[in-house]
């Protein structure tokens, strides 16, 4: 699923059904990959199964904790223990569990007999997430009720549902929206298609500076592909300030430690 849709770029800038096809085809997923990125996760809502700890915990220094008030970011150090009773998930905002599995043995699932019905923990008994005052969890952050995660390396198996759905990226009303998210997107396509316009050869207008995307002469004629023009002109797709600060209340800072 896209985010921001071809249709509605085209009906922005005023572009017929036809018009710059293979440019697009190029341009809005790369909009979208470079939003991601500034995001830290991807945003569209998926289940997905992950293991955890993913990263080795150093055995000097203590692990911490990122959160956000939605223009800062700040990191608590847990004291005494780099063990936590939170679990940090890669995606947000976090919307369900499906199963949650502590095994210490596991490696990952790859031991034999890992992640067995034994191991699964009950939720609401054994662990929860936490919710704000909209009922859902924006922080994708999972708390255990007893003692704290283990940190073993892939000790931890959860199947989760996080992201946003096609419906709160169109609304930008209720307690869930990721309209947000789209008018970023929006914005950096637009950014982008003005920039690589202006290497393009203008048929109506003559030329503007930068090089030709195809040329006719008598029997000789050339096209160049978009990617191959992205590389002449040494173009990249960057999120621009005014998109970054609508994403900002939606940035993952707690995917520095995830």
């Amino acid at each position: 699923m896209a985010i921001y849709s071809e249709t509605d770029f085209r009906t922005l800038v005023g572009l017929n059904e036809t018009d710059e096809g293979d440019l697009l085809d190029l341009l809005l997923p790369q909009c979208e990959i470079a939003v991601e990125d500034w995001l830290g996760y991807n945003p569209e809502q998926l289940a997905r199964t992950e293991f955890y700890p993913r990263i080795e915990q150093p055995e000097n220094g203590n692990e911490g904790i990122w959160d956000s008030d939605g223009t800062r970011a700040t990191y608590t150090q847990l004291a005494d223990s780099q063990a936590s009773d939170i679990l940090q998930l890669r995606h947000i905002p976090l919307r369900s569990i499906a199963s949650l599995y502590i095994d210490e043995n596991a490696h990952f699932g790859f031991a034999s007999g890992s992640f067995a019905a034994s191991t699964l923990q009950v939720f609401g008994t054994d662990y929860y997430p936490i919710i704000d005052s909209t009922g859902y969890c924006p922080t994708g952050q999972v708390k255990k009720v007893s003692g704290s995660w283990p940190t073993q390396l892939g000790s931890i198996k959860i199947t989760y549902t996080a992201g946003f759905t096609a419906a709160e990226f169109k609304s930008s009303g209720g307690d869930i929206s990721g309209n947000a998210i789209k008018q970023a997107i929006e914005i950096t396509a637009l950014r982008a298609y003005k920039q690589i316009k202006a290497h393009q050869k203008n048929e109506r207008a003559g030329f503007v500076a930068g090089p030709i995307s195809e040329e006719k002469l008598g029997e000789y004629w050339y096209k160049t592909d978009w990617q191959t023009l992205a590389k002449l002109v040494q173009f990249t797709v960057r999120v621009p300030s005014e998109a970054a600060q609508l994403l900002s209340k939606h940035k993952h800072y707690g995917q520095l430690v995830a």
